[in-house]
């Protein structure tokens, strides 16, 4: 029995839905390690999903920071209303392909499967550009001088 890898079973399907080329997929989100199965664009989509909603939980995290978690205080400190104005408006976007992706849960549609895919590989440079910012901040925060007093409350 010949082993077939999910790059095969994608090239089969590329011209079809006129999909985003494998390596992109792979590069950006990881998929090579995905198992045969017949619904291989769902199984796709969900790995583009999960990195979507690592990107949502950065943002809220910063946007409504958890008193329970001493790095999403600290962080929030860095950002100003104007940053935090722009990250909810890319935290609307991420929501929006959340929320697509989970009605795609409801019942499986390989057209709509490659749709999502190509409308998030389309918009995914910007997406990615604003999360490297944010990214780039939080990872500053923590150069920053830091006052015990800040967090009386872990420190005991």
């Amino acid at each position: 029995m010949e082993h077939k890898t999910i790059e095969d079973e994608y090239k089969k399907i590329v011209k079809k839905f006129e999909l985003p080329k494998f390596d992109i997929l792979e590069k950006e989100f990881g998929i090579g390690d995905i198992e045969e199965t017949p619904y291989m664009l769902r199984e796709i989509r969900k790995r583009v999903e999960d990195k979507v909603d690592d990107f949502t939980k950065i943002i809220e995290s910063i946007l409504q920071p958890d008193t329970g978690h001493i790095a999403s205080l600290h962080e929030c400190k860095f950002f100003n209303d104007n940053e935090k104005e722009d990250m909810f408006n890319l935290f609307k976007e991420l929501m929006k392909l959340n929320r697509e992706g989970l009605k795609l849960d409801l019942e499986y549609d390989e057209k709509e499967e490659a749709e999502f895919l190509k409308n998030i590989v389309k918009h995914w440079e910007k997406i990615k550009t604003k999360m490297e910012k944010i990214v780039k901040k939080l990872k500053d925060a923590w150069d920053a001088d830091i006052e015990k007093e800040q967090f009386q409350g872990y420190f005991g």
